[in-house]
This record gives C-alpha cells, structure tokens and sequence, in this order.
C-alpha cells in the first residue's frame, strides 16, 4: 500500500467523531474522542511495523497536509510509536512537524510527542525553544514551555529539587 493509500484510510477511520467545533482552530476537527483515535492509531501501528523511518515520517507529513486536528494526532503518535522516525528527528524535522499549530491540543501533543521527545534524546538543541521563546510566535507560544516539562522533571528527580 503506498502513502497516499494508507492516510486515506487512516482518515476514513477516523471518520466524524461526536465533539466537531470542540476546538477552535483553522484546521478540520472530526471530534474523535481519544480512546477511539487511539484504537485507529494501535491499527496503524501494526501496519506500519518494519517500516522505513523515511516512510513513516511521509505518512505523518501526509497526515498533517490533511489539515485535521485528528490527523495531525494520529501523525505525531505514529511517530512516538516507532522507533526509526524518532531517530530522524532533527531540528529541520520537528519545525516541519510543527507548522501551522493553532490550537492547544495541536500544540499539545506536538510538544509531547515530537518536541520534548527531541529535545530530551539530545536530537534538537536548547537553543532551538530558546528562538521559539523569543520573539514569540503564533504556533510556538506554549511550545518552549511544554516541550521542556517531562526534561525538567526527569532532572528534580535525579538530581533533587
């Protein structure tokens, strides 16, 4: 099955959740309640078992063209799922990710999944929240902050308060 093949069925899938409108945002919301996105994404992830990081990554991409806050969730779990995705993040990569985030639990996911992930096994650097920070810019507002949250808490444990 080629790309484009398996977003459309990934978006058929999803289908119309019960909570459009839920969040405001220029993007599409099918209103899919977590547990049900989550069952589409526990599919995919066993279709997409073995597969090329360089593929998974272009379904993602795919998923988020579609302009669907469902989608883009799906993309940025499909992504934490797999391994070789992972490893091709860069800070080229999760600024990609990252486009037109304009709803926070876009922004949300974005930052636990792909940013934080990043940031935390050293694949983008320090300085890459600190040009989010400042001057701060529409979809990256709260991005900094969240992206940093599970690093600071990982250092309090190990390190004490």
């Amino acid at each position: 099955m080629n790309a484009a093949e398996l977003v459309e069925k990934i978006r058929k899938e999803l289908g119309r959740g019960s909570r459009q409108g839920h969040r405001p945002s220029a993007q599409i919301d099918f209103g899919v309640y977590t547990g049900e996105l989550r069952g589409v994404v526990r599919n995919f992830k066993k279709e997409l078992k073995g597969e090329s990081g360089e593929f998974v990554l272009q379904i993602a991409n795919a998923l988020i063209d579609e302009n669907v806050t469902d989608c883009r969730q799906v993309a940025y779990e499909l992504i934490a799922a797999h391994k070789p995705p992972r490893e091709l993040l860069n800070e080229k990569v999760v600024i990609q990710l990252g486009q037109r985030l304009d709803n926070w639990c876009c922004v949300d996911n974005f930052c636990c999944y792909i940013a934080g992930a990043a940031l935390r096994e050293g694949r983008i650097s320090d300085s890459l929240i600190e040009k989010w920070i400042s001057p701060m810019t529409s979809g990256f507002d709260v991005a900094p902050w969240l992206s940093t949250q599970n690093r600071a808490a990982e250092k309090e444990i190990l390190n004490g308060p």
